[in-house]
């Protein structure tokens, strides 16, 4: 229903362009007459009916242009009130879904925590951004209530096989809605996400997505799965990778241009086949020491520490055995020597080399002598 006020508003303004139409006409009437001699004429008789349906032609004319201005007021009001209804509906539609994701959260099955995730992700991406403030924030609690620590001896979830996809789910709902927002260039900024102690373990992320702007303290990443997952403007301090799989990823230059920061996280038998440590600024002497690749798959721009020959070390490549998993290990530094030399000498692609393209030194970490038998070319 139109209220009364918007009826008396769209009548006072064709009142007003009524009065203006006859404004205009007596203006120029009073300019033209002079010319016509308009006072001169002796009023016309109609007499017959072309005098008629002259006179029927000229008024006419008048009234035409009257109600096409008319017209053009009442179309602008109507479109006026469509967009206003269209808009009140979207925004109710967005305050049910709103409710509706936070009751969802209370209840007690994991699939309806799913669809509270993707609600507010819908609502946090959209354009308007009427709810990505409430989305961030809602997801953000959700995130360590539900990878809280059960025991701090075993650093394990209460639940961890049941609320792994909705955890996975939360962060990249957070990293899709927060790329909507204006982004601080500094890391120290309070409106930064940080989780501290949570037991991330075990969790799939879905391929080719973005963990981004957020950052993660003492968090256990055990297990995870993040392949071919993008990594931009988030650091890892003192976390754990092990036994993740990072094959494929990439720690990418975000739109704040922070380099990565994994200073102290561990990566024991954590696979990194062809991921790509691009933009990783601090990582510790032997943190990688202990991670996993075949010959074919080498990691990408392995960074650097500052100091000694071990600078950013690597371990040979791993072989899996096939038949007898107690056979797979580190291969020796003479055969990791064979590859390379036989496929394609000191620039070979099996070989992994730093940002700036130098090898990178190559040690197995089985061997006794380490760091003694190293590779350096």
């Amino acid at each position: 229903m139109v209220s009364l006020k918007v009826k008396l508003r769209v009548f006072g303004r064709i009142l007003l362009a009524t009065l203006a139409y006859l404004l205009v006409v007596f203006g120029v009437y009073c300019v033209a007459h002079k010319q016509l001699e308009l006072f001169a004429l002796k009023p016309a008789k109609i007499t017959t009916w072309d005098d008629l349906r002259t006179f029927g032609l000229g008024l006419s004319g008048f009234i035409t242009v009257w109600l096409a201005i008319v017209g053009a007021i009442l179309s602008a009001a109507r479109t006026k009130a469509m967009e206003d209804a269209n808009y009140q509906q979207a925004y109710d539609l967005q305050q049910r879904q709103y409710m509706d994701a936070l009751d969802a959260f209370n209840r007690a099955r994991d699939y309806q925590k799913a669809g509270a995730i993707e609600s507010l992700r819908k609502l946090g991406v959209q354009e308007d951004g009427e709810y990505r403030t409430q989305a961030v924030e809602v997801l953000a609690a959700f995130v360590p209530s539900t990878a809280r620590i059960a025991d701090k001896n075993t650093k394990r979830r209460i639940d961890p096989t049941e609320t792994a996809l909705n955890l996975a789910s939360a962060l990249h709902a957070l990293s899709e809605i927060q790329s909507k927002m204006e982004f601080s260039a500094s890391f120290f900024d309070k409106n930064i996400l940080l989780f501290e102690n949570l037991d991330l373990s075990e969790l799939k992320f879905t391929m080719k997505k973005s963990i981004s702007r957020m950052n993660f303290r003492a968090c256990n990443f055990t297990g995870c799965n993040f392949v071919a997952v993008t990594f931009t403007d988030t650091n890892f301090w003192v976390c754990n990778f092990n036994k993740a799989i990072l094959s494929s990823s990439h720690f990418a230059p975000g739109l704040g241009g922070i380099n990565i920061n994994l200073s102290k996280s561990t990566f024991e038998d954590t696979l990194v086949e062809f991921t790509n440590f691009e933009h990783v600024s601090q990582i510790s002497e032997g943190q990688l020491l202990k991670v996993r690749y075949s010959y074919t798959a080498p990691p990408k721009n392995v960074p650097r520490t500052s100091g000694n020959r071990m600078n950013g070390v690597l371990p040979t490549p791993f072989d899996y055995h096939k038949t007898d998993p107690t056979k797979s290990g580190y291969i020796s530094v003479k055969n990791a020597r064979e590859i390379y030399k036989k496929y394609g000498g000191e620039k070979s692609v099996l070989r992994p080399y730093h940002k700036d393209g130098t090898p990178v030194p190559i040690v197995n970490p089985d061997d006794p002598n380490v760091p003694k038998d190293i590779i350096l070319d």
